[in-house]
């Protein structure tokens, strides 16, 4: 229903020469493109960015240009496309230095940090710290919130859990201060898959569960096919190891129905692989089956 709208816009829009159409001609393709990035369907996402981009071009709408070259930074990042995205991102960071924009330098840096991956840790946290400092100082909230969670996904690849709960609660109590449901969704997963994978695990598995069921309801509310087949996955097996087979195959084949609907077959693959160690492990050699399983989610 959003993109209808959003595309009804272009429509009115897109033959007008006046810059303020074009402007929301350009906003419009940014925002699509937000919605399949979203959704995980990266090429049609990369497609209206561009638009949006050259759109911007046209009216040499500064911040136009910034906002949808970050946003191609980014879904590179999400296709592992790492030096197109960081080619992206070095023109967002030239822009906000050009510009004396903090937050502009403070965005860059974050998907900087992002890009780095596991090759230079020291300078991942220093970017993460950097901008989150920014936004701080300007009171971005929202920024700060998604900063906040991507310093306790680092802390917790590093194995400083307590750390790590403590940024990823600060997460989720500005998503909720702010009754941002999808942002409380996103953040309730993060924390689900830290509590999971820290050994000491200092919650219940149920507790880890019902976290995830909680971002599955909203997922669902809002159309997000690919990430409720994601929380599905999930979910399916934290009980594949905790050896609750019926469940995980419950939930494996949910997602199964989602994958083959949209013909992803490989991750359809995967999961009826899964199903059927699943259903061996019921059988009359369950030892053999825990070979295959590794606690993470």
């Amino acid at each position: 229903m959003i993109e209808n709208r959003l595309q009804s816009a272009i429509k009115s829009f897109r033959r007008k020469t006046q810059p303020q159409a074009i402007q929301l001609v350009a906003l419009a393709h940014l925002k699509i493109g937000g919605l399949y990035e979203e959704k995980g369907d990266y090429d049609l996402a990369l497609r209206h960015t561009i638009q949006s981009l050259n759109f911007s071009r046209k009216i040499k709408d500064i911040s136009g240009i910034f906002n949808s070259n970050n946003r191609i930074a980014n879904i590179y990042e999400d296709k592992n496309e790492i030096e197109e995205a960081k080619e992206y991102n070095e023109k967002c960071l030239k822009m906000a230095e050009s510009q004396k924009n903090d937050i502009w330098k403070a965005i860059a840096m974050g998907t900087r940090g992002i890009l780095l991956g596991n090759d230079d840790k020291e300078q991942k946290l220093e970017y993460y710290l950097k901008s989150l400092k920014i936004f701080e100082d300007q009171n971005s909230i929202s920024n700060i919130t998604a900063m906040c969670a991507n310093i306790a996904n680092f802390y917790a690849e590093m194995g400083n859990y307590e750390k790590s709960y403590e940024f990823i609660k600060r997460a989720l109590e500005l998503t909720k201060e702010r009754n941002a449901f999808y942002e409380i969704a996103k953040a309730k997963i993060d924390m689900a898959d830290i509590y999971y994978n820290d050994p000491k695990k200092p919650v219940s598995i149920d507790s880890i569960i019902n976290c995830l069921k909680e971002a599955l309801e909203t997922y669902e509310k809002v159309g997000h096919i690919r990430g409720t087949a994601s929380i599905l996955t999930k979910i399916g097996n934290i009980y594949r190891v905790e050896e609750d087979f019926k469940s995980a195959i419950d939930n494996y084949r949910r997602a199964v129905a989602i994958y083959s609907s949209l013909n992803q077959q490989s991750e359809e693959a995967e999961l009826n692989t899964k199903i059927g160690l699943c259903y061996s492990a019921q059988s009359k050699n369950p030892v053999i089956f825990k070979l295959f399983i590794h606690r993470t989610i």
